[in-house]
């Protein structure tokens, strides 16, 4: 039975692991699509910036 409930914490900790690298890769994805959207519109304005100026 103590053999049981050992693996049983083992297998609770590497759920809550894998919960927190979820939560972490979400926020980095949710981040990364900020600042690229950024990006692409920035580069945009900038790229209409020159075609008004040729």
């Amino acid at each position: 039975m103590s053999f049981q409930f050992s693996l049983q914490k083992v297998l609770e900790m590497k759920e809550h692991e894998k919960m927190e690298a979820q939560v972490d890769y979400q926020s980095a994805v949710g981040k990364f699509e900020v600042v690229a959207t950024e990006l692409y519109h920035t580069l945009k304005k900038k790229e209409d910036l020159l075609l008004t100026y040729e």
